[in-house]
């Protein structure tokens, strides 16, 4: 079976110069040439910085090539167990934040003009068991109460 990333051989990626020498001197060191690293780099560069991003393999290389590009809120725990581990109001917090994340992509989608097909089109979880149906019930409810965010519960027999 050959294995490939779709991204790093339908796309053609910057060049980079591995052979021009580093800067003497940068404000910020930006470590990864991925998502996250990229966008602080823009971000403190356009407020005046001098960064430097530093990447031991290419542009998007890890994560950041291989997520399928989805854009999704909340977190991997949920929140049921986020609130118990770290509070209401810091849970609260953390969910706002990812719904923001949303906003901030596409704004830069929008200001770089990146062409990617980015929409806000939702996306499903589906359960396995009726025991996992009833918790993502359960904190649907939760999620409409605590951070003023509401999920559509989609019954089995509606899923087609």
């Amino acid at each position: 079976m050959l294995e490939q990333n779709y991204w790093l051989t339908t796309t053609e990626f910057p060049k980079t110069d591995a052979s021009r020498p580093l800067p003497d001197r940068v404000d910020v060191a930006v470590i990864g040439a991925g998502f996250t690293g990229l966008s602080a780099a823009s971000t403190l560069a356009k407020r005046g910085a001098k960064v430097a991003v530093l990447e031991s393999e290419t542009i998007g290389w890890g994560a950041s090539s291989r997520n399928g590009g989805m854009v999704l809120t909340g977190m991997k725990l949920g929140v049921n167990k986020l609130i118990s581990m770290y509070g209401r109001e810091r849970t609260q917090r953390m969910y706002a934040a990812s719904l923001a994340s949303i906003d901030c992509v596409e704004q830069i989608v929008r200001e770089v003009g990146i062409d990617c097909d980015f929409t806000r089109c939702g996306h499903l979880e589906v359960a396995c068991k009726q025991k996992h149906f009833d918790d993502y019930a359960r904190q649907a409810e939760v999620i409409a109460r605590e951070f003023n965010h509401t999920l559509r519960v989609v019954q089995r027999n509606e899923l087609s």
